[in-house]
């Protein structure tokens, strides 16, 4: 799974448990709860870490909680909004939009 360096180094830290991914629709994800998935810095990486699915649900991205944002590693709803754009409002996602979203549980696992 790819995440922004920030993001591998929040979960090496044990600070991100939580990620949301654009819910597109009629994109098939091969997604499983019984596997583990590497976490590269970028496509094409070599994995930092491996996570393992522990839920998955869709919601619109602002209906996240204090505590998700918590979860996703931030501190207030706005850092949490800033970064998002920093990454999804050039695809054509940005927070504004409050587009569906995948949010994605997980857990760091030991290797």
């Amino acid at each position: 799974m790819i995440f922004t360096l920030e993001h591998c180094e929040m979960i090496l830290a044990g600070k991100k448990t939580q990620t949301r991914r654009i819910a597109r629709p009629f994109a098939k994800r091969g997604w499983a709860m019984d596997r583990s998935y590497a976490v590269q810095p970028g496509r094409g990486k070599r994995a930092v870490a491996y996570i393992a699915f522990r839920c998955m649900y869709s919601q619109q991205l602002q209906d996240i909680t204090d505590d998700d944002v918590r979860a996703e590693g931030y501190e207030t709803r706005e850092a949490f909004a800033a970064v998002w754009d920093r990454i999804n409002a050039k695809r054509g996602y940005p927070w504004a939009s409050n587009p569906w979203v995948w949010v994605i549980e997980f857990r760091l696992e030991a290797r």
